[in-house]
C-alpha cells in the first residue's frame, strides 16, 4: 500500500488476492492477452464488483474521489468523466438548456460544443474572438463583445473556451458577474487549464472566477490517462440534477476502472506531492522561456498561461521563412525527433507538463538554439546576396581600373573590363531582386494569412444546424464543387472548418457566400487543413 491509499492502490491489493473473475471484462485477469509492461492491465481491468464503488451512484471510493476534486477544485460537484471533456460538455449544455433555448456560442468553440447545439435543437447566436494578426492566434473574448450580444437577446446560456488552444483567457471574473446579473449561465470550456489552481505562476481558474460550469481535461496537463476529464458544478442558477442526468446518458455504463483509477492518482498526486512538484515545474518551464528569449531568430508569444510554449519567428526573422510553424514543427521532428504539439501558419506550440523531465527542456532548447543559429546563416547569405556582391565588385572594378592604367593601354583591354563590369553589375542587379521577391512573397503570404482570419467572423444563418441537417435526410442534398457557380447562395448542411485555427467557415445552416468561398479556396491555397469537405466537394440542401 502507497501513501495515496487510493483506487489504484485498492485495484493493485485486489488484483494481487486469490479472487476468482467471474465477471467482465473477458480478459480476466489473463496475463496471456497481453505481453512486456502490457501484462499488468489485465490484472486491474475490472468492473463493477463489490467493494469498488459505481461511478454512476457512488457512494465509496468513487464519492470520495469526487470530493478530492471538488476540494482541489473549489467546486460545488466535480463529477468523473471517462468519455472526455466531450461528454462533459454534451452533458453541461444538455443540462442547462431546454430544446428551443437560445444560446450565445464562441465561434472557435471544440466541435462537441456544437453537437451539443444540434442535439438539443437550440437556437445559437456566435460572438467570434479576436485574432492576433500577428501570429493568427485567437485571443480570449471580452466582456463589451458579450455586452454587444447580450444586450439586445435573451439567452439561457454562455459557452466560451478558455484558456485557448495557445493559452490566451478570457476575462471570466467579469463575463460572469455580468452574466448572472441577468440570470444567464456561463459554461466555460476550460479543458486546457485542469492545472491553474495548483500555481500561482497560472492564471486564476474560471470556477474560482465565478463561471457556474467548467470542464477540464486532466489528461491533457496532468499525469492522467487520455480521455480523463472532470465536469464541475458551481452555481445556484442551474439543476444539477438535471445536468447528473445528462451526465449519465453521455458517459459509459461500463466506465474503465483504469481510467477512473487514473484520475484518482493524479489527484492524489496534487493534493499531497503537487506543491513541490509544481514549484520544481515552473522553476524549470521559467528557465526554459528564459532561453527561448534570449534566441535571435525564435521567439515566444504572448500567452496567459505559460505552460504553453508558443514558438514564433522574432520580429528580424519574421520574413526570413514561409509557414514558420510548420517549418519548426517539422524540423524538430525529423532532426531532433522532437514531437510538438500542433503548427499553424506562423507558429507552433509545445506543451508542457509537471510530468516533464528537466532533460526534455535541456533538448529542447539545445535543438532550438541550432536551428537558431541555421536561420541566422541564412540571413548572412540573403544579406550577403543583397550587398556582398556589390561590394566585390567595387572592389575588383577598382583594382583593375587601376592595373588598366598602369599596365594595360589597349583599348580593347579597357572594353573588356567594362564589359565584365556592365556583367557583375547586372548579376548583382538580378541577385538582389531575386532576394526581395522571396522576402516580398514571405510578406504577401503573411499578408494573404491575416486576411483571411480576419474574414472569419462573418456568418449569415438561415436556419439551424439541426434544421438542415434534418432537411437533408428527409429531402435528399447536392454535392457541389468550389468551382460551381451553382454553389453561392445555397445552404451548407455540414460545417466547414479550417484547422488551424479550428474556427468554422460555413456552420450547418448556413449560406455560402461568394466570400466564403474564396477564404476555403485560399486556405487550401495557403495547405491549411480543411475539415468538412468531401474531394472538394461541399454537402448543400437541394433547391425548391
Amino acid at each position: 500500500m502507497s501513501k495515496y491509499n487510493d483506487l489504484l492502490d485498492k485495484l493493485i491489493e485486489y488484483t494481487d488476492s486469490d479472487y476468482v473473475p467471474m465477471h467482465m471484462p473477458g480478459a480476466k485477469r489473463n496475463d496471456i492477452f497481453y505481453e512486456n509492461e502490457s501484462k499488468a492491465l489485465s490484472k486491474l481491468d475490472i468492473t463493477e464488483i463489490d467493494g469498488f464503488d459505481n461511478m454512476h451512484d457512488a457512494s465509496g471510493i468513487i464519492l470520495d474521489m469526487q470530493k478530492k476534486a471538488q476540494r482541489l477544485y473549489k467546486a460545488d460537484l466535480s463529477l468523473l468523466l471517462v468519455n472526455g471533456s466531450t461528454a462533459g460538455i454534451l452533458a453541461a449544455i444538455s443540462g442547462v438548456c431546454h430544446k428551443g433555448d437560445s444560446i450565445l456560442v464562441a465561434r472557435n468553440c471544440h466541435v462537441s460544443v456544437y453537437n451539443a447545439l444540434y442535439l438539443n435543437e437550440l437556437k445559437a447566436d456566435y460572438i467570434s474572438p479576436q485574432i492576433d494578426e500577428e501570429t493568427g492566434m485567437f485571443l480570449g473574448i471580452s466582456l463589451d463583445e458579450i455586452k454587444d450580444k447580450v444586450e439586445n437577446n435573451s439567452y439561457r446560456a454562455v459557452v466560451i473556451t478558455s484558456p485557448t488552444y495557445e493559452g490566451r483567457t478570457s476575462d471570466i471574473r467579469g463575463i460572469a458577474k455580468y452574466l448572472h446579473d441577468k440570470g444567464i449561465v456561463l459554461i466555460v470550456d476550460e479543458a486546457h487549464g485542469a492545472h491553474f489552481n495548483f500555481h500561482k505562476e497560472f492564471p486564476e481558474s474560471a470556477i474560482s472566477q465565478g463561471a457556474d460550469v467548467v470542464i477540464n481535461s486532466i489528461h491533457k496537463t496532468l499525469p492522467a490517462p487520455t480521455q480523463t476529464a472532470l465536469l464541475h458544478l458551481n452555481s445556484d442558477l442551474i439543476n444539477y440534477d438535471r445536468v447528473k442526468r445528462y451526465w449519465n446518458i453521455y458517459q459509459s455504463t461500463s466506465p474503465s476502472y483504469l481510467l477512473m483509477a487514473g484520475i484518482d492518482r493524479a489527484l492524489s498526486f496534487v493534493e499531497l506531492d503537487g506543491a513541490e512538484a509544481y514549484k520544481e515545474y515552473v522553476a524549470n518551464l521559467k528557465e526554459l522561456r528564459g532561453k527561448i528569449m534570449a534566441l535571435e531568430n525564435i521567439s515566444l508569444a504572448e500567452v496567459d498561461d505559460i505552460s504553453k510554449v508558443v514558438l514564433v519567428a522574432s520580429e528580424k526573422a519574421k520574413d526570413k521563412i514561409d509557414n514558420f510553424g510548420k517549418w519548426i514543427f517539422d524540423r524538430l521532428l525529423e532532426d531532433f525527433h522532437i514531437q510538438l504539439e500542433m503548427a499553424s501558419f506562423d507558429y507552433a506550440i509545445a506543451m508542457t507538463a509537471v510530468g516533464d523531465k528537466k532533460e526534455y527542456y535541456d533538448s529542447f532548447i539545445g535543438a532550438l538554439e541550432s536551428l537558431d543559429k541555421e536561420i541566422d546563416e541564412t540571413r548572412i547569405q540573403k544579406k550577403q546576396d543583397q550587398t556582398g556582391y556589390k561590394d566585390s565588385v567595387e572592389q575588383r572594378d577598382s583594382v583593375e581600373q587601376r592595373d588598366s592604367i598602369e599596365q594595360r593601354d589597349s583599348v580593347g583591354q579597357r572594353e573588356s573590363v567594362d564589359q565584365r563590369d556592365s556583367v557583375g553589375q547586372r548579376e548583382s542587379v538580378d541577385q538582389r531582386e531575386s532576394v526581395d521577391q522571396r522576402e516580398s512573397t514571405g510578406q504577401a503570404a503573411r499578408k494573404a494569412k491575416k486576411e483571411l482570419l480576419a474574414n472569419l467572423a462573418g456568418y449569415k444563418k438561415v436556419m439551424e444546424a439541426h434544421e438542415a441537417v434534418e432537411k437533408a435526410d428527409l429531402e435528399g442534398f447536392d454535392m457541389l464543387s468550389l468551382e460551381d457557380e451553382s454553389l453561392i447562395n445555397r445552404v451548407s448542411v455540414n460545417a466547414v472548418l479550417l484547422y488551424p485555427p479550428g474556427m468554422p467557415v460555413i456552420n450547418s445552416g448556413e449560406l455560402i457566400t461568394e466570400d466564403k468561398i474564396q477564404i476555403i479556396k485560399k486556405a487550401i491555397a495557403l495547405d491549411i487543413e480543411v475539415i468538412g469537405l468531401n474531394d472538394d466537394l461541399i454537402k448543400v440542401l437541394k433547391t425548391n
